[in-house]
Formats: structure tokens, sequence, C-alpha cells
């Protein structure tokens, strides 16, 4: 374990704020695909 290089405080945050940001922006979409689908299928089968 001493040949890995460890990410400092700033690096790990940083990479923190990317996963969320990315996560979040995905889980928009599919809310936004999803919702709309469901008005898509609605009308469809009304």
């Amino acid at each position: 374990m001493s040949k890995v290089a460890w990410p400092t405080r700033d690096e790990l945050f940083a990479s923190a704020k990317v996963v969320i940001i990315i996560s979040l922006l995905f889980a928009l979409y599919i809310f936004v695909v999803d919702t709309g689908l469901s008005k898509i299928m609605g009308f469809v089968l009304k």
C-alpha cells in the first residue's frame, strides 16, 4: 500500500462533487424521460 498514490483532500472533494453532480443530472434525465413516457402512454391508452 505504500506505492498507492492517495488523492489529496482537495482532489477527493472535487471528485466527490463531480460524482454527485453527474448523479443528480442523470437522475433528473431519468425522471424527465419517465414522466414523458408515462404521459404519452396515458394518452395512447385512454
